[in-house]
């Protein structure tokens, strides 16, 4: 094998960095953005007095990162340190044997007919949603949209891995990590206020998983067959089960995992429809003609491209997980620059699903260019929401299947008016959140 080749990236100096700051710290996707317009597929960041960062843009060079040369980059330690605020050494952040061993646990209920357990909790927890609704639309109430997604995604994901709601202690340790995540930028370690309360909540939370547990182990029958697969399973190195404190740390990394995701794209996916009302009625004519006035089940959402492509188009434009950092163990050529051993990369979501080569007016809302018929090719590697190679999300399948559902079932029955008309901005800490609250008022449709 060749050695790297030694020709240094372009970049921004140190100087412009710094007169950036502020920028950065209000929309750093955009920054991002900019700067691989600016610079190309390869853009180096000064961001170390010893080491630099690196903006890998291409998905030649992503695929390289994340499935061909995978083991020489794991997460960078600022990504590892702002996941074990909140996951500490579930899936999320676990290496090595631990990793393999839990992935080899978790994977098949992620899978078939495994999935059917979800497809019963979503589809009693949205008949209580519709039930919200029709209430609110007659009060004429307006609701909060990302508030409601993540309640109702928070109450299917807890009674399908857990066999029972966890009442309302999920909300405030979420809150509580997003804030610790967004000092952990400028404060590293320091226990700042926000710190100190992402500990206390998730401790409160822990407190009621440890009682799920408890419950779970005495009870004949197995309504949460992940969590007694997880209680059976062997540390990898002692050969011991799994310490009470892993299976916590699992349990956590489970629900936040199976929730933010689809919570998110499903918020964006009504704004964008909202905004679009063509492709709006376009969906609702598809879910008509597929599955007329009876609710559609868990098996019955298939089918619908329309839908579908507005998902991958709204997952496009709003990826959930809009970056993630690794680090090159060893040194390495990208895009035909050096990377020197220790460096850190960033892979943005947001940045490529933007990038001009691959997306044709890229800012644009345009479902069709995810349907089949569309004259729209997919560059591998230049879509992935999900990541990709050995450790893309295990959830993929269900997310995809769970956002399916939950709009197919609520788009014909419900019209979301928006309080306001003006375009909402991105909140991009750790997910891709809107910065302002999304007021709607659900109008039941006729």
């Amino acid at each position: 094998m060749k050695p790297p080749s030694r020709q240094a990236a372009p970049g921004p100096r140190v100087g412009r960095l710094i007169r950036d700051l502020p920028r950065i710290a209000r929309e750093p996707h955009r920054w991002l953005l900019d700067l691989r317009n600016e610079y190309g597929d390869v853009v180096r960041l000064p961001f170390g007095a010893r080491s630099s960062a690196y903006l890998i843009s291409h998905p030649r060079d992503i695929h390289r990162i994340l499935t061909h040369r995978w083991k020489n980059y794991p997460k960078a330690p600022l990504f590892r340190r702002l996941s074990q605020l909140g996951f500490g050494r579930g899936l999320v952040n676990s290496e090595g044997d631990l990793w393999q061993t839990q992935r080899r646990t978790l994977q098949p209920f992620f899978h078939g007919a495994e999935l059917e357990r979800f497809g019963q909790a979503l589809e009693s927890e949205t008949a209580r949603t519709i039930d919200r609704w029709n209430q609110a639309g007659d009060l004429r109430c307006p609701l909060d949209l990302e508030s409601e997604m993540l309640d109702l995604l928070m109450r299917i994901t807890s009674r399908a891995l857990f066999g029972r709601g966890l009442g309302d202690l999920v909300r405030p340790a979420r809150q509580a990590f997003l804030a610790a995540a967004r000092d952990s930028l400028w404060a590293g370690r320091l226990p700042t206020p926000a710190w100190i309360k992402v500990r206390r909540t998730h401790a409160q939370l822990r407190a009621r998983m440890h009682e799920v547990l408890a419950d779970v182990a005495a009870a004949t029958t197995q309504p949460a067959p992940m969590l007694h697969a997880l209680r059976h399973t062997r540390e990898p190195r002692s050969g011991l089960p799994m310490s009470e404190d892993q299976l916590l740390d699992e349990m956590v990394t489970l629900l936040f995992t199976g929730v933010e995701t689809s919570a998110l794209t499903l918020t964006w996916l009504w704004y964008l429809m909202e905004r679009h009302p063509e492709e709006q009625t376009r969906a609702r004519r598809e879910l008509e003609n597929r599955v007329g006035h009876a609710p559609p089940t868990w098996n019955g959402a298939e089918g619908l491209d329309f839908l579908e492509a507005m998902i991958h188009e709204a997952l496009r434009l709003y990826p959930p997980s809009w970056a993630n950092g690794r680090q090159a163990k060893a040194a390495d050529e990208l895009g035909g620059y050096y990377i020197p051993a220790g460096s850190r990369v960033i892979l943005s979501q947001y940045v490529v699903h933007r990038h001009p080569d691959y997306w044709p007016d890229p800012e644009s809302f345009r479902p069709s260019r995810f349907l089949h018929q569309g004259r729209f090719r997919l560059e591998p590697f230049s879509y992935f929401p999900f990541g990709a190679g050995p450790r893309h999300c295990l959830g993929q399948e269900l997310a995809e299947v769970e956002i399916r559902l939950t709009m197919a079932i609520l788009l014909p029955r419900f019209r979301l008016r928006f309080v306001s008309s003006d375009p909402v901005p991105i909140d991009p800490m750790v997910t891709l959140r809107p910065r302002r609250p999304i007021k709607v008022v659900p109008e039941a449709v006729s």
